[in-house]
């Protein structure tokens, strides 16, 4: 699956991780059954979280992300989904290895998000480490996984 539950973020959050380069979507149906699947692993997320933590850490890997796997479908779907059944659930959003022309597109439509929504966004490029290492604790899984992809990249 393209996300899954990863350990806890600073303030105790489950994190959930994405890797959409994972995703090629064979069909409609296809897309649909991975925003479900998204959604199962969501729920997941929830059922781990500690006395007093409402929502989770989400990290967004745009490593090896590619046209092949853009999917309007799944898209459209994961926010239907999302915003019906997991209102208020994104604490935070980091996401790493964003490409130039993406960073550029960010600066453009991040204005027109509300600021509270904003400030729950951190887009990165390969310059990841830093905001990664403030939401993530040193010891997570997924911070070892990165440093190491990043060193054996040449």
């Amino acid at each position: 699956n393209m996300m899954y539950v990863c350990g806890e973020d600073r303030v105790g959050r489950p994190v959930i991780i994405s890797r959409m380069c994972t995703h090629i979507s064979t069909s409609t149906e296809h897309s649909k059954k991975m925003a479900c699947l998204c959604a199962f692993t969501m729920q997941r997320a929830i059922e781990r979280m500690s006395h007093g933590i409402e929502q989770v850490a989400l990290v967004y890997d745009c490593k090896g992300l590619a046209p092949r796997n853009m999917d309007v479908t799944l898209v459209r779907e994961f926010v239907r989904v999302f915003s019906e059944l997991f209102p208020e659930r994104l604490g935070k959003v980091v996401v790493i290895n964003m490409h130039w022309t993406m960073l550029w597109f960010w600066k453009l439509i991040s204005s027109l998000l509300h600021p509270v929504t904003r400030a729950k966004i951190a887009v990165h490029g390969a310059d990841f480490e830093k905001p990664l290492s403030e939401v993530l604790p040193d010891g997570h899984p997924y911070v070892h996984y990165v440093r190491a992809a990043k060193a054996a990249t040449p």
